[in-house]
């Protein structure tokens, strides 16, 4: 009996684990130490709506829309694991992307960027499930995004001009 109930409570973690990561997501705040790579029509100002990881943790696939020109472009991103909470990836360079931290409600990831002509970017974002974060949230997002290196200044609320298709890509 004791197995039993072992295993309905392990399930019921990895379930949330997994919950974690589905269903559609928005990005609320940008912040980057070079902000025209964020700005509107900037090259690095994605809005995600999906976030996936396989069962293993090995891959994490972003679906997102950056606007080119005013215009919403659908991009899929897949990165492989490199370290511990860390991936991979390539989209308008070479990005390392970890995950600071994951609650059942908002996310938040640090990106390395280096361009094609050499050009790093440090850049944080937290994406939600709604259409914003808790007090709590924004303020663990300053935190860490000054722990970065990156200036408070630099901070965008970016959903308040998010226009994109809201579902997923």
């Amino acid at each position: 009996m004791k197995i039993l109930l072992l295993s309905l409570v392990l399930g019921l973690v990895c379930a949330e684990e997994q919950q974690t990561f589905s269903g559609t997501w928005n990005t609320i705040y940008l912040a980057a130490d070079n902000i025209d790579k964020i700005e509107e029509d900037g090259p690095l100002r994605g809005y995600v709506r999906s976030v996936v990881q396989d069962s293993t943790g090995e891959t994490m696939s972003f679906d997102f829309y950056v606007k080119d020109d005013g215009v919403c472009q659908k991009h899929t991103a897949e990165g492989r694991r490199i370290g511990e909470n860390q991936y991979g990836l390539q989209f308008r360079g070479e990005n390392i992307v970890e995950l600071v931290f994951a609650e059942s409600d908002a996310m938040m990831f640090y990106v390395v960027n280096v361009d094609e002509n050499g050009q790093t970017t440090h850049l944080t974002e937290i994406i939600a499930k709604g259409n914003d974060v808790s007090p709590e949230e924004s303020q663990k997002f300053e935190e860490e995004t000054i722990k970065k290196g990156i200036p408070k200044e630099n901070i965008l609320k970016v959903s308040d001009t998010d226009t994109c298709p809201k579902d997923t890509v």
